[in-house]
């Protein structure tokens, strides 16, 4: 259990939170007047009192709000907590959406200690109940959701702009790995008879396009990494892609996908990214059709290709649907955007994501956030 030490808003973004000691939080919006309030996963953050007195302790001179925080709260560690952890307030609900975010241009506050706390130890969270909270109201935490959902999407096309909207309709996350030193390229690929655009997004766009989701790692060029003879030459092909991405999106890129199609990954391939880089899962494409845990995050293997096999993803979505489960599941769907245009089935995708959307009992994660990293 915790107590709200603070409620503090920002009326126009860019300016320094203030503590108005008492607010009105809205459902699915956020906090009346403050900025960042709106239709996203980012409705309200929180910092520990805690975390801000250890750092007042170093010499900072920072009050309530300074770090974009809305909620300052005694006695709860948000950031140990997972991604679909529950906070109850008075008749307010949130749900723990996303933990930490990196200062895009390095803020005020790192710029004069040389540090922040709120990337590392801030939550977001989304408003699933409304109604009042003042200073000095308890918080209580429930137990995380054990069923989660999670999507990734590879290569960085353009079809992903589409895509996104849909996730965000259905408010809804993902994971996107992306090939740096592809970045931009224009192309067409043929795919079941089928020419269809293949062109990737410009490296300056990457920021603003997957901003709220997750960015991963999918080597530099898009070689298959196990007819690589040369382990300087996957290291470099993995570790140089995730630092380039990293500064392309303002925070430190920790996942991957294996490139290209049928075998593209095995143990000395997987041991030399865990030994070598900063890498800390990889995706391959063989799916498990399951929903169980896997002790192997550099080998993980999805539960579906929705591609190949969207009938059996809608199959596995009614059965992740009815699901009751005292321990933690991941219902885990890949592909590439670009494949909903062979066949057109934006609209059956979309059927997919409403069909699965709105749901108390499941949490909707990126890769990153899904693995607890």
């Amino acid at each position: 259990m915790g107590r709200v030490i603070a409620v503090c808003i920002s009326e126009a973004k860019g300016t320094q939170k203030k503590n108005i000691h008492r607010a009105e939080f809205i459902e699915d919006w956020g906090i009346r007047n403050d900025a960042h309030a709106g239709k996203w996963h980012r409705q309200v953050s929180l910092l520990s009192h805690e975390k801000i007195e250890a750092f007042r302790a170093r010499g900072a001179q920072v009050e309530d709000g300074a770090f974009g925080e809305n909620l300052v709260v005694e006695g709860i560690d948000f950031s140990s907590l997972p991604v679909g952890t529950i906070f109850r307030c008075n008749d307010v609900v949130l749900e723990l959406t996303q933990v930490g975010k990196k200062c895009h241009h390095g803020c005020e506050i790192f710029q004069k200690m040389g540090d922040c706390i709120m990337p590392r130890e801030g939550v977001f969270t989304k408003v699933l109940h409304g109604g009042f909270i003042s200073e000095g109201d308890e918080m209580t935490v429930e137990h995380k959701k054990n069923k989660i959902l999670t999507f990734s999407y590879d290569d960085g096309v353009t079809q992903d702009v589409r895509l996104i909207e849909l996730f965000h309709k259905y408010h809804m996350k993902a994971t996107f790995n992306l090939n740096s030193g592809l970045l931009g390229q224009e192309n067409e690929l043929v795919r079941d008879g089928v020419r269809i655009s293949h062109n990737k997004n410009k490296p300056e766009d990457v920021r603003f396009i997957y901003d709220g989701h997750e960015v991963a790692a999918h080597t530099l060029t898009h070689p298959l990494l196990t007819q690589i003879e040369d382990v300087q030459e996957i290291i470099r092909q993995v570790e140089e892609d995730r630092i380039k991405l990293s500064d392309l999106c303002g925070y430190e890129v920790i996942g991957m996908a294996y490139p290209g199609g049928g075998v593209n990954y095995n143990d000395h391939v997987s041991d030399v990214i865990r030994k070598h880089t900063g890498i800390r899962y990889a995706r391959t494409t063989c799916s498990s059709h399951s929903f169980d845990l896997q002790n192997h995050l550099y080998q993980f293997q999805p539960s579906v290709y929705h591609h190949t096999e969207m009938d059996r993803m809608f199959e596995m979505g009614r059965e992740f649907l009815e699901l009751k489960t005292d321990e933690r599941k991941i219902f885990y769907v890949w592909g590439h955007a670009y494949e909903f245009d062979i066949r057109n089935e934006w609209k059956r995708f979309e059927e997919f994501l409403e069909m699965m959307s709105g749901r108390e009992d499941i949490a909707y994660c990126t890769n990153r956030e899904a693995f607890l990293l």
